[in-house]
């Protein structure tokens, strides 16, 4: 996607027809190397299990294939390209609600719901509105056993009338995160209560 386009907070953009691989309208189906042709001259933002296919990009800072890759094409007058790192993918946390396949309609402060990755110590969550502000944080959801998924509620959240907003949870190893939501799902709008 063009850098231009970005978002840091939402870690996506705009992604331009032709800018994929498989080119659509094929499933997302790389496990190696892979081409883009065509690309046109700028700055660059390369993604890895961008779509709903329940893998995501490894959020693990600390290990190599993790970093979001940034390109420049051309590359020194380069146009024949290979990223600088290799992408390391992992499952991804298993929406229920809200948001699990489609923005989904509230009409309160719902509770947030995914399914339980066996391996961790503790979850985060993290709320966004549609303009990339941060409205709700928990950094220590304890660790779920004996239960198919987390459940985590905040009564004191207050949601605006029409606004859009997505939710994203994270699982973490000791101090560091070992996966994490789709990048695209988990977005609700809240619409007056009836």
């Amino acid at each position: 996607m063009p850098e231009s386009t970005f978002s840091p907070t939402f870690v996506k953009g705009e992604v331009p027809q032709g800018l994929r691989a498989p080119a659509p309208p094929a499933s997302p189906n790389i496990s190696g190397s892979f081409t883009i042709n065509g690309v046109p001259d700028g700055k660059y933002v390369v993604l890895a299990a961008f779509e709903n296919d329940k893998l995501v990009r490894d959020p693990d800072p600390n290990i190599a294939g993790t970093q979001i890759v940034h390109i420049t094409v051309p590359d020194n007058s380069l146009y024949n390209i290979a990223l600088p790192t290799s992408f390391k993918i992992t499952e991804a946390l298993l929406i229920v609600s809200p948001g699990a396949t489609e923005p989904q309609k509230v009409t309160e402060t719902p509770a947030f719901i995914w399914k339980d990755d066996s391996s961790e110590t503790k979850y985060s969550i993290v709320v966004y509105n549609a303009f990339g502000q941060e409205v709700w944080r928990d950094e220590n959801i304890p660790r779920v056993t004996g239960a198919e998924n987390v459940t985590v509620k905040n009564e004191e959240l207050i949601l605006e009338d029409g606004m859009y907003y997505q939710f994203r949870a994270t699982s973490w190893r000791d101090a560091g995160p070992i996966s994490q939501t789709e990048d695209l799902l988990g977005v609700f709008y809240k619409a007056p209560a009836e």
